[in-house]
């Protein structure tokens, strides 16, 4: 976000169908409450090398358990929810100001 506005060149790579009516996507503050939501969650898993033995000592080898969950390397499930990217915060004016004035991020 704060590259685009600083001018550098940016993409932005968006999957799936439009939820906006969905209220989960609309209120951040019950992202963490209302839990994971299929609609607006993803797992994906990808192959790194051809040689089974060689993927297996693959550091962050993804399991795909009996239920369909995929298990990561953390052994936790970590969907990309749209929260994540509503997360991130730029910083404040005044932090802006002081960049602008002194040309550094401290004073």
């Amino acid at each position: 976000m704060n590259l685009a506005r600083a001018g550098y060149k940016t993409l932005l790579l968006e999957a799936g169908d439009d939820e906006s009516a969905d209220p989960e996507s609309q209120i951040l503050a019950w992202a963490r409450a209302v839990g994971i939501s299929e609609s607006l969650s993803w797992s994906f898993w990808s192959r790194h090398y051809d040689d089974d033995e060689l993927e297996k000592k693959y550091l962050h080898l993804t399991w795909r358990l009996q239920n369909g969950d995929l298990m990561g390397w953390a052994w936790k499930r970590r969907p990309r929810r749209r929260r994540d990217a509503r997360s991130s915060v730029p910083p404040r004016r005044y932090a802006w100001r002081l960049l602008n004035l002194s040309g550094r991020w401290t004073d």
